[in-house]
Parts: structure tokens; C-alpha cells; sequence
């Protein structure tokens, strides 16, 4: 009941007071609700009652406490509370014979009007009448205003649905020229005086592929608009909007348009209903199926010779024809056969082999070399056809061999189409019917009197050692002396005695009525021994066109004479361009790096610990080595003590060097900390992995 001063001097106000309340000081409080400052709406007019408690003495006789209660509105307007008015200010009195808890309600009203939550404030007060009465009761402890908030019960809730207004909107839909699919926004339970906003997006095709017709205000991007509720509109059924999707001719997977709500700014309790979804959707299956067809490409004949190319193109058309692309890529099968094969001895392989005119080129839709399959004169692979393209090329290559088919029939390579897969995103694809899914050449058997090939003696050897080649002539006999250039790569010239070049020369055979001849010619390389550190090496031998060919391809080389029944546009001599390989292996030392440290790291500063090979020792290439710092275990007992470093001091624990080629060491500068903490001193290990 007294008064209690604080002085506002800066050092006194950091000290505590304490108050000495009388022993006879009565106090009032809200005992109900348990929540005073929370109301829920309901829909009808609704009471909700406080209770008022004393504690203390007992009221004194003739003295009674009249505690008045006052309604101030914040948010909330006249028009929430019951009757349309705040409600008047009321007491509540506590005597001698009467200090059991009061109550007293305040109305409000009730309705079906989406609102945002509002508030009103309840304070109280001793009634000016009885401020003496309070005092010789010796003083009353008020309850603090309470800030009620009044909850809306009535929230819309917002769903995306297919349109069920006459037509209703199917759930899947054909791709056309111009399609319409149309989607209702509605709304479920209370009503609002104003409008609601609501955004969306459309998501499943392409931006170009459609339009939004109503309603207008589509995003600046494209991808969506915003549909406004009226009053009027807020019902299940709601708004419509209509979505144009433009037809194209484009093969695709059956697509999903979806439309979603977005989020909502809005005034009151207003989300997406949890019965259903912020979104629908309508499937849309494609209209451009498609069919693949396989034939010779544009200017090709319908015969290759031995040697040439046997061109084809596979293409995507139209059901009703026409020339189509796809969203997707397609993998199209293709299956290759030799027809009309000479003879068991003379069967036309597919991907190679001995004998017969083997087919080169094919591969799988990844680009890789198909493998052969199932017969020698059979083989299976593919093309891909890109998404966005209408077709692909296939070029097979048709070898010359060295058999004599003189008077022959001709062969025919057929392909035809295979198992078709489409990749994820296009649609329907099926091969198309004879006669589009086969196509066919004829081969023009062109024979060479003789051939020539290379082959190693060995896979491998060591470097110091001998690799030998055998280069073999074989067919009729030689009627005119011929030289051929050699070429060996995947070394140095250093690498080996020869040098990269060279020539192998044939002479004429002496007896030249025979009908087979085999003349086999050797060059002899050695492998230099160095001390360079290097890995192992691979070599290849390949024999090269000479300059007698005039110009010819690598697959042909014609030289003056022949035997007499070959005509003069076979060649004379076929020349394999196939390489001999053989690894040589080094023998040479591991070489040991080491890492050298100096003499002491001071705080703040860094040092160089150098990476070196041993004396005189450099390499062809880069040498790179990890590093990593670790610690010792402590030891003070030790002479000199041993106190081992942390990682905190260094500004790096771990890294890695490189020795540049044609030198011999390398540094690696590692930095300590500098910190303030006074130390021993400490010790640390650099240790070098991964060279």
C-alpha cells in the first residue's frame, strides 16, 4: 500500500528493491477459462463466462471490495460481441458474508463469415465509490488486462478439381489440333464479403504447348496465372479455367497436364481443402505413332564392290506418312545377313573373321561395336535416332578378301529393322511392314591376286629384348617386284633400335606357273634397355601403302603386273592394315622417393621439406606424391623430451607434391600457426603416400 521510489542514477538502478507488501493485502484473479485470453467463434451467439476469486482476509464489515470490469476493443468490432454493441462495463463485489468467486459473461456474436482473427481487451478497476472501502481493507492486487483474441470457426477451404460442368472434363484426353481441358477452383465452407486470389501453375508440357484462355492474368513467365473467387463464386463448383493445348508432330509418351495452387495471401482461415488437393490433372496420350523404315540412302546404288560402302538410312514417318521427329531417343534394332554365300570356304562374315568379304561398320544404338552373333554370315547391332531427328545413317563397309570368285554369283547383304526401344518420353513405335523394313545391295566380288599381313612373334618383352615381325605375301605368284612401308608408334624413337620406319621388299616369284605362292619377309626390333622410369609401353607394327600405289586406298594396292585371267580393275595386291601389337615391359628399379626436413619451424613462419629421387635420377612425365602430417607420442621422459604438435598448429595437415618432368625434387612448404600459447617444444612427422 505504500510507495516504493527508485532513484535514476545510473549506479543505483542496477540494484534490487524490495517492496514490503502489508499482511493484510487482499488479491483478485481469473480463475476461468484456463485460457482468459482465448475465444473460438461459434456460429451462433455464444457466452463466454470468467470467474473472479479473492484470497486474503476477510472482507471487512461494511467494506466491501467492488471490482469493476471494462470491454475495450481492439481488432474486433461492435459487431462481434452479441447484439451488436460492446457490452457494457459491469462489477463484481465481494463482502463480509459474501466472498465466494463471481462471474460475469461477455456475448459474442456468432456467423458464417470467413474472418481473420480479432481481439478485444478486458481491464479492471476498483470502483471509484468504494477506492475507500479498498484502502481500509488495506489495498486490492488487481488482475492485469487480458488481451482476448477471438478465433474464426469458419474457414474456406480452396480445391483444384477436373471440371464436372456439362461436358465434364475427361481424365484422359487425345492430342488434337486444338484441345481445350478445363479445371474448376472451388471453395467449402464459411463466406467472405471480399474476393480470394488464387495462383497456379501449369506443370507436364511444354510452355509453348499451350495457353491459358481464361482467365486472363498469366505470370510473365508462362507458367501459370491467377484466378480470383467473387463472393458469388466461393461454392464448390466455383471457377473454371480453360487451358488450350496446341497440337504438334511430335512423337511423345502419353503426358500429364497438372495444374497447382499456389500459395495463398489472403485475410482469414483460407488453405487448400486436406479432403482433396491443391491439384488435378488430365492425362494426354499422343496422336503421332510411329513407324520406322529402313532403305538405301538417297544416291546409293543397289551393288557395292569389295572395299566400298553400302550405304542405308532408317527413318521415322508418320502413321498416315510424312516425316516425324520424337521426344525421345529411339534404339532401332537392326539385323544384318550375307545372302547367296559362294561356299563354306568363302562365307561372308559380319564383323570379321577369315574368308569372305566381311561387313565392317556395325554397331550398337551407343555408338560401341556390335558383336558378332549367332552365324558367321549374321550379326546383330543398331542405330539411334536422336530426339528431334527424323532418321539415321548406317554405313556398313564391305572388306576385300583374297579368294578368287571369278565367274561367281554375286552376294547380297540384306538389313533389316529389329527390336525397336524407344527411350523414356516418346510415344508408340512399332517397325514398319515389307517391304519398308528390310533393304538389300548386291556385292561386286573384286579379287586380289595376293595379300599382306603383319603378325608378332611375341605379346610381350622386356625391354632389352628382340620383338620379331613376320610379314607374309600369299595368293599368286609375284610377277613384279614390290615394297611396302612399315611404321611402328606408341614410342619413342629412342625406344628402339630401328628408328619408327622402314621398308620390306618382295621380289618376283621364279617360277610363275604356279598357282599359290607364300613369300614371308622378317624385321627384327629390339627394345633399347634405358634407365628412364617409365611403365610399360605398347607397340604396333603397321604396314603402310608404298608409293608405287598411285594414290590408292589403304584397302587396294595396285602395282604394274598381274596374272593373267585377273582384270585390270582388281587389285593387284590387298594390303591388311592391321596392326601387329606388342607390350614391352620395363625392367627397370622402383625408385625410392624421400623427403628431407629442415633443420626447425618456428611459429608464423614455413618451411620447405623437399621431395627428391635419388642422385641423377629424372622422368618422361610429372611425378605427384601425397603428403600428411602425424604426431609422436608424448614421451617427456625421453632425451630430448618429446611433446608432440596438433593439427591447430598448422595451417595445413595434408596435401600433395609434384615433381615436374626432367627434374628431380620438389618442395613442399608447410606453415605453422602462430598462436599466443607458451609451449615446449614440439615435434611432427611428414609421411608421403600415393606416389
Amino acid at each position: 500500500g505504500g510507495e516504493v521510489a527508485r532513484s535514476s542514477t545510473a549506479s543505483e538502478q542496477s540494484a534490487q528493491t524490495t517492496a514490503s507488501f502489508l499482511t493484510n493485502l487482499h488479491s483478485v484473479a481469473i480463475t476461468a477459462p484456463a485460457t482468459p485470453g482465448a475465444i473460438t467463434e461459434t456460429n451462433a451467439d455464444a457466452n463466454t463466462t470468467y470467474t473472479i476469486a479473492h484470497t486474503g482476509p476477510a472482507v471487512l464489515t461494511g467494506m466491501d471490495l467492488v471490482i469493476t470490469w471494462t470491454v475495450t476493443a481492439g481488432t474486433a468490432s461492435a459487431a462481434d460481441f452479441t447484439g451488436g454493441m460492446l457490452p457494457a462495463a459491469g462489477t463484481v463485489t465481494f463482502s463480509d458474508s459474501d466472498a465466494t468467486d463471481k462471474t460475469f459473461d461477455i456475448g459474442i456474436a456468432g456467423d458464417a463469415l470467413n474472418e481473420a482473427a480479432e481481439t478485444f481487451t478486458i481491464t479492471f478497476s476498483i470502483a471509484s465509490a468504494n477506492m475507500a472501502d479498498a484502502d481500509a481493507n488495506g489495498g486490492v492486487d488487481l488482475p492485469d488486462a487480458v488481451t482476448v483474441t477471438i478465433t474464426d470457426n469458419d474457414p474456406i477451404g480452396v480445391t483444384f478439381a477436373r471440371s464436372q460442368a456439362s461436358p465434364a472434363q475427361a481424365a484422359t484426353v487425345t492430342e488434337t489440333a486444338s484441345m481445350e481441358v478445363r479445371f474448376a477452383v472451388g471453395t467449402s465452407g464459411g463466406t467472405r464479403t471480399g474476393d480470394v486470389t488464387i495462383p497456379f501453375t501449369i506443370g507436364g508440357v511444354e510452355n509453348a504447348e499451350y495457353a491459358i484462355t481464361a482467365p486472363s492474368g498469366i505470370m510473365a513467365d508462362a507458367t501459370g496465372g491467377t484466378v480470383t473467387l467473387g463472393t458469388a463464386d466461393l461454392t464448390t463448383t466455383g471457377a473454371l479455367i480453360t487451358v488450350m493445348v496446341t497440337g504438334n508432330d511430335l512423337n511423345q509418351a502419353t503426358r500429364t497436364l497438372t495444374i497447382t495452387g499456389g500459395t495463398l495471401s489472403t485475410v482469414g482461415a483460407i488453405d487448400y481443402d486436406s479432403a482433396s488437393s491443391n491439384t488435378a490433372e488430365v492425362m494426354i496420350e499422343d496422336d503421332d505413332d510411329i513407324s520406322v523404315t529402313i532403305a538405301r540412302a538417297s544416291g546409293a546404288t543397289g551393288a557395292v564392290r569389295e572395299g566400298g560402302s553400302a550405304s542405308f538410312v532408317v527413318s521415322l514417318t508418320a502413321a498416315g506418312g510424312g516425316a516425324l521427329t520424337s521426344a525421345a531417343d529411339i534404339c532401332v534394332g537392326l539385323d544384318t545377313v550375307v545372302n547367296n554365300q559362294q561356299s563354306p570356304a568363302n562365307t561372308a562374315r559380319v564383323m570379321g573373321g577369315p574368308g569372305g568379304p566381311d561387313i565392317g561398320g556395325l554397331t550398337n544404338c551407343d555408338g560401341t561395336a556390335a558383336a558378332l552373333a549367332v552365324a558367321d554370315s549374321m550379326g546383330s547391332g543398331g542405330v539411334n535416332i536422336a530426339a528431334g531427328d527424323s532418321s539415321a545413317m548406317l554405313s556398313l563397309v564391305v572388306e576385300f578378301d583374297s579368294l578368287m570368285e571369278r565367274g561367281m554369283d554375286e552376294e547380297e547383304l540384306e538389313v533389316s529393322l529389329g527390336t525397336i526401344t524407344p527411350a523414356t518420353g516418346a510415344g508408340t513405335v512399332t517397325a514398319a511392314a515389307s517391304p519398308d523394313n528390310s533393304a538389300t545391295v548386291d556385292i561386286e566380288n573384286v579379287d586380289a591376286a595376293r595379300s599382306v599381313s603383319v603378325m608378332a612373334g611375341a605379346a610381350t618383352v622386356q625391354e632389352g629384348g628382340e620383338m620379331v615381325f613376320t610379314v607374309t605375301s600369299t595368293g599368286r605368284p609375284v610377277v613384279e617386284a614390290f615394297t611396302l612401308d612399315w611404321t611402328i608408334a606408341g614410342v619413342a624413337a629412342a625406344d628402339v633400335s630401328t628408328g619408327l620406319t622402314g621398308t620390306v621388299a618382295f621380289t618376283v616369284d621364279s617360277d610363275l606357273t604356279q598357282t599359290q605362292s607364300t613369300q614371308m619377309q622378317t624385321v627384327r626390333v629390339t627394345a633399347v634397355d634405358d634407365t628412364e622410369a617409365e611403365g610399360d609401353e605398347m607397340l604396333t607394327f603397321v604396314l603402310t601403302i608404298p608409293p608405287n600405289c598411285g594414290g590408292g586406298t589403304d584397302a587396294m594396292c595396285s602395282t604394274g603386273g598381274r596374272p593373267a585371267g585377273f582384270s585390270t580393275s582388281a587389285p593387284a595386291i590387298q594390303v591388311s592394315t592391321e596392326p601387329a601389337r606388342v607390350t614391352i615391359a620395363q625392367n627397370d628399379q622402383p625408385i625410392t622417393l624421400a623427403v628431407a626436413a629442415p633443420p626447425a619451424l618456428t611459429e608464423g613462419t614455413a618451411a620447405n621439406f623437399t621431395v627428391s629421387f635419388p642422385e641423377s635420377i629424372t622422368t618422361n612425365g610429372d611425378v605427384t606424391v601425397d603428403w600428411a602430417i602425424s604426431f609422436p607420442t608424448a614421451a617427456p621422459t625421453a632425451t630430448p623430451p618429446v611433446f608432440p604438435a596438433v593439427a591447430a598448429d598448422f595451417m595445413a595437415v595434408s596435401g600433395s607434391a609434384t615433381i615436374p618432368m626432367g627434374m628431380s625434387s620438389a618442395d613442399i612448404a608447410i606453415t605453422a600457426a602462430d598462436d599466443a600459447v607458451n609451449e615446449a617444444v614440439e615435434s611432427f612427422t611428414v609421411t608421403l603416400s600415393n606416389p
